[in-house]
C-alpha cells in the first residue's frame, strides 16, 4: 500500500510477461541437449560411466599403429576403427580382424601366422605381428581395465589335445607380452584362457550349437585355417570412478 492509499498490483495479467515462464522452455530444452549429448559419449557401465570419445581415440590409436607396422593400406577414414562393428587389416601376408563393441575392441590373429603347426612355438613373423601390436598398446595400457588372451584351435584331434594346444599358446603370448612388449599384469589385468576347438570363428554366442555345427565350421582348409587363431580383448576403463 503506498501513502496515497493506492495498492500495488503484484498479480500478472493476460498481457503481462512473466519473465521465469518465458525461460523455461530455454532451460528444459539445454537440459534436454545435455542428457543427449552424455548418452552419446558415455555408457554406462559396472562401476561409473566410460567416456566413449576416449575409448575411441585409444582404438583409433591402436588400429593405426597396427595398420602402419603392417604397411597395410586398409582405408582408416571416417572413424573406421571406432564406427565399424568389424575391420580386418591385411599387409605383410598377415590379416588381423578386428571386433568393435562400445568399451571394448578384440583382436583376432591368424594362428598359421603366428605359430608353428601344431606348436605352441612362434614363427620369427608371429613375434614380429605381436612386437607390432604390442608397440601400439604398451603405451596406453593403464587406459585398459583388462586384456583377456584367448586360444582357439580347429577340430582336427582330440578335445584335450586342442584344449592344451590352446592354451599352450595362448601362454606364449602372455609370455610375449609382459616379457618383449612390457604389459604389466600387476597394473592393467591379463587373464588367459582356451577354448580349443569349441568357439570357431562361425560360432554365434546366443545360438544353440551341434556336433555337426562343429563339422561343417571345420569341413575345409580356410574355415580350419581362420579358426586356429588367437585372440586378444581389450577392454577399455576410460571415466571408471576409482575405488
Amino acid at each position: 500500500m503506498f501513502d496515497d492509499g493506492s495498492h500495488l498490483n503484484t498479480s500478472f495479467d493476460d498481457e503481462t510477461v512473466n519473465p521465469f515462464t518465458d525461460l523455461m522452455p530455454a532451460l528444459l530444452a539445454t537440459l534436454l541437449l545435455m542428457l543427449v549429448v552424455s548418452k552419446l559419449f558415455f555408457v554406462e557401465v559396472m562401476g561409473g560411466n566410460v567416456d566413449l570419445r576416449r575409448v575411441c581415440e585409444a582404438k583409433q590409436r591402436i588400429v593405426v599403429a597396427l595398420a602402419k607396422s603392417m604397411s597395410s593400406s586398409t582405408d582408416l577414414s571416417n572413424d573406421r576403427p571406432c564406427n565399424d562393428v568389424e575391420l580386418t587389416i591385411v599387409g605383410l601376408g598377415k590379416t588381423i580382424r578386428i571386433t568393435n563393441e562400445p568399451t571394448s575392441q578384440r583382436f583376432s590373429f591368424e594362428g598359421d601366422t603366428i605359430f608353428e603347426q601344431n606348436r605352441a612355438d612362434l614363427l620369427p613373423g608371429g613375434q614380429e605381428v605381436l612386437r607390432n601390436f604390442g608397440s601400439s598398446i604398451a603405451p596406453i595400457q593403464n587406459s585398459f581395465e583388462e586384456i583377456q588372451i584367448l586360444g582357439h584351435t580347429d577340430n582336427v584331434g582330440s578335445e584335450k589335445f586342442n584344449l592344451q594346444l590352446g592354451a599352450q599358446r595362448a601362454m606364449t603370448v602372455f609370455d610375449y607380452m609382459v616379457g618383449p612388449v612390457g604389459i604389466n599384469p600387476l597394473s592393467t589385468l591379463v587373464s588367459v584362457s582356451s577354448f580349443g576347438f569349441y568357439s570357431p570363428v562361425a560360432r554365434m554366442r546366443d545360438a544353440t550349437f551341434s556336433s555337426n555345427d562343429l563339422y561343417v565350421a571345420n569341413s575345409d582348409d580356410l574355415k580350419r585355417r581362420n579358426n586356429r587363431r588367437i585372440e586378444i580383448l581389450i577392454k577399455y576403463k576410460f571415466g571408471r570412478a576409482e575405488h
